[in-house]
């Protein structure tokens, strides 16, 4: 009888190492992904900031981060207020590198979301963001006092989470980035 528990010990404990081994390379995986898209926004360092732009060259802090998402065929919507609700809440004792930081805009008395940036470094207490800010795509430290006052929360991409779900389609707009732009490499002046 020991013999027979023993070999459905070691049956159950050379299932679950292979599993283990799964369940690291994904998390590895999801990990590389972030930090191929933090590079390709690190690109766009020093572009200069325009309303409602998401050109390749101008952007806006929605148009930016959609802009560099959608080179790694993530699509957000394209408001920060829509991007909000596409991805997933997390606290904020929580963030990680790819995370979505959102806030409100100018009037920090507004509830409306008005602002997004992508978090590069997530040290706690001295986070680094990435975004289009009217000084152009500047990497910032979080939290400054204007940032703090302005903070609605902190959302996980889907698929950079590991989940297989995706927002609505309905809240998925069509990419207005030219394909040649998608592809292109462009380097800061």
């Amino acid at each position: 009888m020991k013999r027979g528990r023993n070999t459905v010990l070691l049956l159950l404990l050379t299932l679950l190492v292979p599993m283990k081994s799964i369940a690291q390379e994904i998390t590895d995986s999801l990990m590389s992904e972030v930090e191929r898209i933090i590079e390709t926004g690190k690109r766009y360092l020093g572009k200069p900031y325009r309303f409602k732009a998401d050109s390749g060259y101008h952007f806006d802090c929605s148009g930016y981060v959609s802009h560099v998402l959608l080179q790694h065929n993530i699509r957000l919507p394209r408001s920060s207020r829509d991007m909000q609700k596409a991805v997933r809440k997390v606290p904020y004792d929580e963030v990680k590198k790819g995370d979505l930081i959102f806030f409100k805009g100018r009037n920090s008395k507004s509830p409306a979301i008005g602002h997004v940036a992508m978090i590069v470094d997530d040290t706690p207490g001295a986070l680094k963001m990435i975004h289009a800010a009217s000084r152009g795509i500047v990497i910032d430290p979080y939290p400054t006092p204007y940032y703090k006052k302005r903070y609605v929360s902190v959302g996980r991409i889907p698929r950079l989470a590991g989940d297989s779900t995706v927002a609505p389609a309905d809240t998925l707009h069509a990419a207005s980035i030219p394909d040649s732009l998608i592809h292109q490499s462009l380097s800061v002046n």
